[in-house]
């Protein structure tokens, strides 16, 4: 099992991908899949806490009238609904 808090985003979505074709291989005993469902719970909500922090960060460069640039959060649509 991967521990969530030594992954970069990267990482845990390469895990997650291959926690669910294990399970989707359908080899695994009960308790060995129970335990893979587990870790892919704990690393799809990694990855969206990583997701969203990142989201949070998104800025883009706008011209001003006079030319100059400013950078302004990025409004994403539906990010208001969260």
């Amino acid at each position: 099992m991967a521990d969530e808090g030594k992954l970069n985003f990267e990482e845990a979505l390469a895990r997650l991908e291959a926690v669910v074709q294990s399970l989707e291989g359908g080899d695994l005993k009960l308790e060995q899949a129970l335990e893979y469902y587990q870790e892919g719970i704990r690393l799809v909500r990694f990855c969206r806490q990583e997701l969203n922090r990142f989201e949070n960060k998104l800025q883009v460069l706008v011209a001003e009238e006079d030319g100059e640039l400013e950078a302004r959060e990025l409004e994403l649509p539906g990010a208001a609904e969260k």
